[in-house]
């Protein structure tokens, strides 16, 4: 379904052939997608970032990302060419991080990056800091779940298609609900949006990742359990 077909189902739900807003299809279709990580917005990307001899700090493009997972870097561990996870780390953790590879001469002491902290948060770019600083030149790779695009007459949802219909169904709901006055449709608005968010939860349930992405990444003691997700 496209947008035009997404509006025709609105108007279908909420008997007015007239309506003809885009507002609430895009706050349902937001909804739905802020629900969880879905993995039909998640992305991967090699250009995003990388890594310079000697530089600590770099900045970020994130227009059209909500939500970054991971930061990895492309090195040499334990004599193995590969993607290394770098773990975001409060500041406090960064410190005792980066103290830990000062030399006695007072110098940091370069290698493969291993933590990272965010030192400042914009609305289209983030500023990080890393530890230890790179030894050389090296790729590096973000794991990220996209911004949904907004919903107008041709758009199609990025979302399974056999959901398109659910998105038609919550927006229904909040258009109904908006009227205060009448009992009736605010009832029959509930309904809606309860029904539509249990099939929000099914689609969840039936695009969920499997769970792997942790089975190559390395086992650091001096990280909390309790991981940090940069949040837009």
């Amino acid at each position: 379904m496209n947008g035009e077909e997404i509006l025709n189902e609105v108007r279908f739900l909420i008997d007015n052939a007239q309506f003809a807003r885009y507002n609430e299809i895009n706050r349902a279709y937001r909804k739905i997608a802020h629900m969880s990580p879905a993995s039909w917005l998640k992305e991967e990307s090699e250009s995003l970032i990388s890594f310079t001899e000697d530089d600590s700090e770099y900045t970020i493009n994130i227009s059209g990302i909500r939500r970054i997972n991971n930061l990895w870097v492309y090195g040499t561990e334990s004599g193995d060419q590969k993607w290394n996870y770098v773990e975001e780390v409060d500041q406090k953790l960064f410190e005792i991080r980066r103290n830990e590879h000062i030399n006695l001469d007072g110098d940091d002491r370069a290698g493969l990056p291993e933590v990272f902290r965010i030192l400042s948060l914009q609305p289209d770019q983030i500023r990080i800091r890393l530890v230890p600083t790179p030894d050389a030149d090296m790729s590096g790779k973000l794991d990220y779940v996209k911004s949904v695009s907004k919903i107008n007459r041709e758009t199609v949802p990025e979302m399974p298609p056999d959901y398109h219909d659910v998105i038609a169904q919550l927006a229904a709901g909040y258009v109904l609900r908006s009227k205060k006055n009448d009992k009736g449709s605010v009832n029959l608005g509930n309904t809606y949006v309860s029904e539509a968010l249990k099939e929000a939860n099914q689609l969840m349930m039936d695009s969920a990742s499997n769970k792997t992405l942790s089975i190559d990444k390395p086992k650091r003691p001096w990280i909390s359990s309790r991981r940090k997700r940069w949040h837009r």
